[in-house]
């Protein structure tokens, strides 16, 4: 069995791959590429890839960027029991020796790539371990490789291939292959997930739409670069009329075009706080909130409000039975007014504003002031 750094070596000095199987990894890749908006690849593909790396079935994961924490996404097989596949990815972090293997690399920030025969230390133990057992001998496997694609934003997914009992390992030609077949799939799991995070954005707006309250909206990004938008006014900001943009200048902000205000809020310190603008002259009421995802970076949403309808829903108000003073709270959260802002405007100490609060948090069951407002609009 290689040690880690013999397979380096040999890897380095003699491993090389046929031209006609370079072209079968530019050629799956490039298929792959064409159907990166759909749910799954074909099992054209997943055969192809199957016979590059001489296996009987694979396994593909989109996974977060942090292999201790995050669960697996939209896990799929070729070849493989569905029964067994759903066994699998009950069971991978825990018992797959190829997944700690990663974890181990990942923390040491070496390359995402091992086989069985690098990560096992006993082959006695592993053909009676549970994981072999229960999921490995019914699907007739009994080594494996696995390989992460990432690139320097982080983790896109983990491939796996299987080989059955009394079948070499997988040796420093299919890491090569490994190398250059995660090089020519980055792009396309990219692409996956960026399209991922946009369905995720649209349902989140939409909803907000679905209030009845809210005009349009702008979503801009950490360098409050336009994302996209709705509406004739939001429009207008996301892409002013008469503008040419030269290839190679300095991307175009929406910061110039938001009033003060806004400008200081979304710079400041509080600029996770939800707010709500209602008096900027020639502004709709604006309500200005900031969108987190795993795994990528933060979104401000700015979304406008007709003044004639209220955001808090009149319906929920009385589904929570929410009192006529704890209204007066909440409405006033809606507009993003502070504890103390809230004690003047209504006249009673911040005292007494923090416990109609409480009383609201476990009526509603949030925890805090985002929260509550999105329950009681909705």
């Amino acid at each position: 069995m290689y040690t880690e750094r013999q397979r380096v070596v040999t890897a380095t000095c003699v491993t090389t791959i046929s031209d006609s199987q370079i072209n079968l990894i530019l050629d799956i890749s490039g298929q792959a590429a064409e159907c990166a908006a759909d749910h799954s690849f074909p099992p054209e593909l997943f055969q192809q890839m199957v016979d590059l790396f001489g296996s009987k079935s694979c396994v593909f994961y989109s996974m977060g960027e942090d292999l201790d924490k995050e669960p697996i996404w939209d896990g799929f097989g070729y070849n493989l029991d569905l029964a067994h596949i759903r066994q699998y990815e009950a069971h991978y972090r825990q018992f797959d020796p190829c997944f700690e293997g990663l974890r181990r690399r990942a923390r040491h920030r070496r390359s995402l790539l091992v086989s069985t025969d690098q990560v096992i230390t006993s082959e006695r133990d592993y053909t009676r371990s549970t994981y072999y057992r229960d999921f490995l001998v019914p699907q007739g496997i009994h080594n494996s490789i696995i390989f992460a694609v990432g690139d320097r934003v982080g983790l896109l997914g983990l491939f796996g291939f299987h080989r059955a009992p009394g079948k070499p390992v997988y040796g420093a030609r299919e890491h090569l292959k490994a190398r250059l077949l995660a090089s020519q799939f980055t792009g396309t799991l990219r692409l996956r997930k960026l399209q991922g995070e946009g369905e995720r954005l649209r349902a989140l707006v939409k909803k907000f739409m679905q209030c009845g309250s809210l005009s349009d909206y702008l979503v801009i990004d950490g360098n409050l670069r336009p994302v996209d938008a709705a509406g004739d006014f939001a429009a207008a900001l996301f892409s002013p009329a008469g503008e040419t943009r030269i290839v190679g200048e300095r991307e175009d902000t929406v910061m110039s075009r938001l009033p003060e205000e806004i400008r200081a809020h979304l710079s400041g310190p509080q600029s996770h706080v939800h707010r709500v603008f209602d008096d900027i002259p020639g502004w709709p009421m604006v309500f200005v909130d900031r969108l987190e995802f795993d795994g990528v970076q933060p979104l401000h949403l700015l979304a406008f409000i007709d003044q004639n309808r209220n955001l808090v829903s009149e319906a929920k108000l009385a589904q929570f039975g929410i009192t006529p003073r704890e209204r007066e709270i909440a409405d006033n959260v809606s507009r993003g007014l502070t504890t103390t802002q809230i004690a003047c405007e209504l006249g009673i100490s911040e005292k007494t504003v923090e416990h109609h609060l409480d009383h609201l948090y476990r009526k509603t069951g949030t925890h805090n002031r985002t929260a509550l407002v999105y329950r009681l609009s909705i």
